[in-house]
């Protein structure tokens, strides 16, 4: 799954924002219950993300997603659950007065969170598209 979108920030004020791991679940009230950092190095930093559905599924869905941090942006890899061994990137481009944030998700769902694909399909890029305009609108504030 490919998303792509230009926003009006600043690089280094979304990857701060974006890298603000504990802070994430304010950008996703309604999926993103909790983010804890368990490990953090010069490496990378692996956080453990609860996930909370407030339709479908009731139970909440704990994730270990390891996060590599270049200075063009973020590569996550799920480490286990329903998701395990998804990878995915964030690459942030300056562009004259705005950035270019492209998006690349290579979902991999165990066979029971199968019958969420077309779900998650279908709601990706409009979540995307309001997590990254909110990130935006809070690093706009900074300046």
């Amino acid at each position: 799954m490919k998303f792509e979108i230009t926003l009006d920030c600043e690089q280094k004020d979304l990857l701060k924002i974006l890298t603000d791991y504990e802070n994430l679940p304010k950008f996703l009230p309604r999926q993103l219950s909790n983010v804890k950092i368990i490990n953090q190095n010069d490496d990378y930093t692996t956080i453990e993300a609860t996930i909370q559905f407030k339709t479908l599924i009731r139970k909440p869905i704990i994730q270990t997603i390891k996060i590599l941090e270049n200075k063009d942006g973020l590569s996550f890899s799920i480490l286990d659950g329903h998701a395990k061994n998804t990878q995915s990137s964030i690459i942030i481009t300056p562009q004259n007065n705005s950035i270019q944030v492209k998006i690349d998700v290579d979902l991999k769902l165990s066979l029971a969170a199968k019958i969420l694909t077309p779900i998650i399909k279908r709601e990706y890029k409009i979540v995307l598209q309001g997590v990254l305009m909110k990130m935006t609108n809070e690093a706009q504030s900074v300046d």
